[in-house]
Formats: C-alpha cells, structure tokens, sequence
C-alpha cells in the first residue's frame, strides 16, 4: 500500500479504522472522518506519518480519533483541542501544531475549528467567520464598499438589511431564507438610499 491523501468527503468507522496505513504515510488536509465504537478514524503504523493539514477528526465512546504505533509520529499544522488518554488522563488539552519534529498523538477526540462560511472585505482588511449571522453583524457595521462574500451555502433566520454602500458576492453559494412567508417577507431588503450589488464571482 502505498501513501494516502485524504482531501474530502466524510469516513464514517466503528469497530474498525476508518483510514489505517501500514509502513507509509497519511495525509488528512480536508473532509471528515468519524469514529464511534472501539477502534480509531486514523491509525498509522511501521514508521507510517500522519500529516494533518486541515479538515475534522472526531472520536466518541471508546473509539480513538487518532492512533499510532511505538514506530509512527504526527505531524499537525493546525490549531484544535482534543480529549486525551496519551498520559493516562482524560480531559480538554491543546492539539500542538508541530510541522516538522515528531510528536505521539493518541486522542480520543479531536476538534478542529470550523470551516469558515463567510469573509467580509472592508478597507484592504477581509475576515472570515465561520457564524453567518457574525458575518452579517461586520459587514453591517463595516464602511462603505465592504464586500460580503459567502464561502458555503448559508441560512438565515431574518432578512438582510442593507444600509450604505455594500456588496454581496455569492461566490457561486446560495442563501436559504427561513424567515416568515408572504409578502412582506424578504431575503434581503435595501433601505433608502443605499447601494447594493449583488456579484457571482
């Protein structure tokens, strides 16, 4: 077996490992691997790395998000907190980012920050957030010519109100309005006076 590269999509696992790799390497930089039962949603052995650049790895019960041998190492390139057993404790602990040594990491739960669903570009500045309604609140209050842009589909709750200047761009993502029906309910509603243009980039 040669090296794996798991970019995306979502490994579902009990009893057994969701991805395991003899002798070679693992690199997770995207998707989701779940791991319930009493086994590990990544387990490398023999001298295998794991290379973690992105995406999620959650363990529950008694399963393991990430396993290894006495011969097999991590290296983490992102922030996350996990629930741990490597030291025969349990409890909430720092994932260390560690790009280029070797580090033992054997979590029973791992988090990692959720991705981003939005930014929003305001003087020279763009922040991401991964709240919808947060990113709605900063662009609201951001000066004139502040871009919205969406990252992923997005739902909201209430309508959108634009005062000023402003720009929503789609970015080939949708809102879903579960606001109220009828007639006097909107997705997005421009007040007076304001500007807004609506861009797919």
């Amino acid at each position: 077996m040669g090296d794996i590269e798991f970019a995306g999509g979502t490994v579902r696992t009990s009893g057994t490992w969701g991805i395991y790799n003899h002798d070679h390497h693992v690199t997770v930089s995207g998707g989701e691997v779940y791991a319930t039962g009493t086994n590990c949603g990544v387990y490398t052995k023999n001298g295998g790395m794991l290379y973690i650049t992105g995406g999620k790895l959650v363990a529950t019960g008694n399963s393991q998000a990430i396993a290894q041998d006495g011969s097999s190492y991590t290296r983490n390139s992102i922030a996350g907190t996990g629930w741990t057993n490597t030291e025969g404790t349990e409890g909430e602990t720092a994932i260390p980012i560690n790009t280029d040594g070797e580090q033992k990491l054997t979590y029973k739960k791992v988090q990692f920050p959720a991705d981003p669903v939005a930014s929003v570009t305001s003087g020279g500045t763009t922040t991401e957030y991964t709240a919808f309604s947060d990113a709605l609140t900063a662009w609201n209050n951001a000066a004139n010519d502040a871009t919205l842009k969406l990252l992923s589909d997005v739902t909201t709750g209430s309508t959108i109100s634009v005062s000023g200047t402003k720009t929503l761009d789609l970015n080939g993502h949708g809102i879903k309005y579960t606001g109220g029906a009828g007639e006097t309910s909107s997705v997005i509603t421009v007040g007076n006076g304001a500007n807004l243009t609506l861009n797919d980039s």
